[in-house]
C-alpha cells in the first residue's frame, strides 16, 4: 500500500537553455538512482507526485486574464514543485491529433530536459457527445500525464477506463444547466475522458496505477454541477475497479481537478466508499481565481491501497516527513503531518519567485496551483 507524506525535498534543477522538442513517450527509461528510501517505515521508494490544471494551455483566447504562458514559466513551476510524476489537465491538442502533443509542454519539458531530467508525457482523447465513449483525440482542454523517467517507469500503455455515459439523463441535465446558468452553459458527462496508466519507481517496487480527472466545474449554480460530478464518479468507478483488477493492481491514485468545494461532496464520498484516501481533508484551498482573489479546494490527491500492515508503517512515514521543514507558507498550504493523515502541500507564488503575487502568478501560470504530495511505494512482491 501507499499513503502520501508531506513534500520536504529539494526541488530539481531548471536549466533554461534551448533545445530539442521532447520526443513521444518512450516507456521504460532507467529510473534514477536516488530515489529515496526509507527501510524502517516499509517503503521501496518515495516519489513526489504531483496536479496542475494549467488553464487553457495553448489556447490563450480562452483565458479570463493574461496570454499564452509561456514554456520557460511551465518549466519553472514544474522544477520548483520537485515532483517525479504530474497530472495535467486543460491542455489543448496543438499537432492537430497526430500524436497528440502541446506546444508549451513540449518546450517546458525540452527545457527541463536539457538539465538533466527525462520528462515524458501523454495526452488522453476527449469525448464529444453525442457518443458516449472517447472519440476525439483534439481537444481544448485534454488530460494527461507527465513523468521524469529518471525516477518512474511507464509499465504499459494507458488504458481508458470503460464508461457508457447515459444520454438521455445527460441530455436532461444538460438542459437544465442551461436553463440556470445561461445558454452558453451546457455540461458533458466526462468531457476529459480518464485514462489509466501503470507505473513502477524501478526494480523491487510495486506498480500502482494513476488515473488523471477533471470534473464538472460548477457555472453559476452549485447543485447542478454537483450532481453531474457525483454521475462522473458513479461512471468513472465500475470501470476503474475493473481495469485496476486486471491488472492486478494493489496500489491506485487519482488526482486532478476535480472541482470540489469540499470534502463532503457527493462525488469525494463515492471515493472514500471505494477506499481512497483524501490528502487534503482539510480543504486547503488550490484555486486562485481570474484575479487571485478566490479561494477554492478544487483539486485532489487521492490514494488507495490494500490495507495490508505497510498501511501503518506509512502512516508514520508520512509523520516523520512532514516534520522535516516548511513548505511555502508557513503551515499556511500544508495539511498533514500526523500519522494516520496524508501530507498535501500547495505551491505558492512566492515559492516560485519572491514578491510573485497571487494576481500576477494566475496572469503568468494559471488560476489553479499546482499541489503535490510524496508517496510511500511498496515493496514489489517477494521482495
Amino acid at each position: 500500500m501507499f499513503l502520501c507524506a508531506l513534500l520536504s525535498a529539494p526541488a530539481m534543477p531548471f536549466a533554461r537553455a534551448a533545445a530539442p522538442a521532447v520526443g513521444a513517450a518512450s516507456g521504460c527509461a532507467a529510473p534514477a538512482a536516488a530515489v529515496p528510501t526509507d527501510p524502517a517505515f516499509g517503503c521501496a521508494a518515495v516519489i513526489r507526485v504531483g496536479a496542475w490544471n494549467i488553464e487553457w494551455l495553448g489556447t490563450p483566447d480562452r483565458r479570463t486574464v493574461g496570454g499564452l504562458q509561456t514554456a520557460d514559466d511551465i518549466a519553472a513551476a514544474i522544477g520548483a514543485s520537485g515532483v517525479h510524476l504530474l497530472a495535467l489537465e486543460e491542455a489543448a491538442v496543438t499537432d492537430g491529433g497526430a500524436d497528440m502533443r502541446n506546444a508549451v509542454l513540449d518546450g517546458a519539458f525540452a527545457r527541463l530536459n536539457a538539465g538533466g531530467a527525462q520528462w515524458s508525457y501523454l495526452l488522453f482523447p476527449a469525448r464529444v457527445p453525442p457518443h458516449s465513449r472517447p472519440t476525439v483525440r483534439t481537444s481544448t482542454q485534454c488530460v494527461g500525464v507527465a513523468w521524469d523517467g529518471r525516477t518512474l517507469r511507464l509499465k504499459r500503455p494507458p488504458q481508458a477506463i470503460t464508461a457508457t455515459v447515459d444520454l438521455a439523463a445527460e441530455k436532461d441535465l444538460d438542459q437544465r444547466m442551461r436553463q440556470a446558468a445561461g445558454p452558453d452553459q451546457g455540461m458533458k458527462l466526462l468531457a476529459r475522458w480518464p485514462h489509466l496508466t501503470v507505473f513502477d519507481a524501478g526494480p523491487g517496487t510495486r506498480e500502482f496505477g494513476v488515473v488523471v480527472l477533471h470534473l464538472k466545474a460548477s457555472k453559476g449554480v452549485t447543485s447542478l454541477p454537483m450532481q453531474a460530478r457525483a454521475m462522473e464518479g458513479d461512471l468513472l468507478l465500475p470501470g476503474l475497479r475493473k481495469l485496476a483488477a486486471s491488472d492486478g493492481l494493489r496500489d491506485v491514485l487519482v488526482l486532478g481537478d476535480l472541482n470540489t468545494r469540499d470534502h463532503t461532496e457527493p462525488a469525494l464520498q463515492a471515493l472514500a466508499g471505494e477506499g481512497f484516501i483524501d490528502c487534503n481533508p482539510g480543504d486547503l484551498p488550490t484555486f486562485f481565481g481570474p484575479h487571485g482573489k478566490t479561494r477554492k479546494p478544487y483539486d485532489r490527491i487521492l490514494l488507495r491501497g490494500d490495507g495490508d500492515a505497510f498501511a501503518a508503517a506509512c502512516a508514520d512515514a508520512a509523520g516523520a516527513l512532514g516534520q522535516a521543514g516548511p513548505v511555502g507558507q508557513a503551515g499556511a498550504d500544508r495539511a498533514g503531518g500526523s500519522p494516520g493523515l496524508p501530507g498535501f502541500s500547495v505551491l505558492q507564488p512566492a515559492d516560485l519567485e519572491a514578491g510573485l503575487t497571487h494576481a500576477e502568478y494566475v496572469r503568468r501560470f494559471s488560476d489553479h496551483a499546482l499541489v503535490r504530495a510524496s508517496i510511500c511505494v511498496g515493496r514489489a512482491a517477494g521482495k
